[in-house]
């Protein structure tokens, strides 16, 4: 890893790039996997606080044939921390795992991160 490229704060910016790259990859998973589904797959919304930014798994109902189906349902996809960009697992709905799994500023979008998060959140430690 580039050390050098995760020191320092994380800004707005950053974060909401990694958020929307992340979102893509996810929905065009999603889409791929399941083409024909009209439930709305997932929608990563950022709920961002003081030491940390959490990222959120929304699944909301759909209309087939003018009848709702499905639920909406929250989850939480992964963590940020804010001083320095690590990718952190979730250990609850608001609590991070300790071990950093990567970090939004090394590798891209092609790459998953370097293999730090998956479609479901951030990936267990190898």
């Amino acid at each position: 890893m580039n050390e050098a490229r995760s020191r320092g704060p994380v800004s707005e910016v950053e974060l909401f790039d990694f958020a929307s790259r992340y979102s893509a990859l996810i929905n065009a998973e999603g889409h791929e996997d399941y083409p024909n589904c009209p439930v709305n797959w997932r929608v990563l919304e950022v709920s961002t606080g003081p030491k940390k930014a959490k990222l959120l798994h929304v699944t909301e109902a759909g209309l087939q044939d003018g009848r709702e189906i499905g639920r909406t349902h929250v989850s939480v996809c992964l963590f940020i921390d804010m001083s320095n960009g690590d990718i952190l697992k979730a250990e609850g709905m608001n609590k991070a795992a300790k071990h950093a799994r990567g970090n939004i500023r090394i590798g891209t979008w092609e790459n998953w991160w370097n293999n730090a998060v998956t479609s479901f959140g951030a990936a267990y430690l190898r």
